[in-house]
């Protein structure tokens, strides 16, 4: 049991390394030890992996689905910070599939099941909004969400998640034509990256620095 769960976060740092072969093989070793010992909480956590290395492989239509089991399974646990972590990462997935007025509702709903103590889930729901907000043509709006997310996770320790929030803020930047500040947070973006192992954030990260005109290498 206890090398079936390591083999799943295995499955999801190799997914980060865009090692998605890999991935899937880890995963699916580890998803027959939870199904043969009955492990419903362990299928549901198998379940979100899997769709987020869909997601990091460029297929978030099939990582929807998986995602969306993990969170509907969590809940019907009544395992509800799980499910609230889950909802979240569902919501920012619909949010590249253009799903903005689904995404916001899920996030608000979502956020009500975590812990109101617990810094992730408020970072996500700011990165949500602040997709929602750029979406609708709210940029400041937008900027100021993702602003709120990077002071948050200035104070922790989440280097990939602190990787993610500066790709965000580089992207929402780009679009308001101040290339030096969006330069220089991909430029942040990809050094938090790089330093995490992430090739899935890296990649965001070198395609607005590539956009504000600095350099990938």
């Amino acid at each position: 049991m206890a090398q079936a769960a390591i083999g799943l976060e295995a499955a999801s740092t190799l997914g980060q390394l865009e090692r998605f072969t890999d991935a899937n093989d880890r995963l699916a070793s580890s998803e027959a030890v939870f199904d043969e010992l009955g492990q419903e909480r362990w299928r549901a956590e198998t379940f979100k992996t899997r769709g987020l290395i869909e997601w990091w492989a460029g297929d978030p239509a099939a990582g929807e689905s998986q995602v969306r089991a993990a969170f509907d399974l969590y809940r019907a646990r009544h395992e509800l910070a799980d499910a609230g972590l889950a909802g979240l990462d569902l919501a920012l997935l619909l949010c590249d599939l253009g799903r903005m007025d689904e995404a916001e509702t899920l996030a608000k709903d979502a956020t009500k099941e975590t812990l109101s103590y617990a810094l992730e889930p408020r970072i996500q729901s700011r990165r949500v909004a602040a997709k929602v907000a750029a979406e609708r043509g709210n940029v400041d709006e937008a900027l100021q969400q993702v602003a709120a997310a990077e002071r948050l996770v200035e104070t922790t320790e989440f280097l990939m998640l602190e990787a993610d929030v500066r790709a965000d803020a580089a992207e929402l930047l780009l679009l308001t034509e101040r290339r030096d500040d969006a330069e220089r947070m991909a430029a942040d973006a990809l050094a938090s990256a790089e330093r995490k192992g992430s090739r899935v954030i890296a990649r965001r990260a070198s395609a607005s620095l590539a956009l504000a005109g600095g350099r990938t290498s």
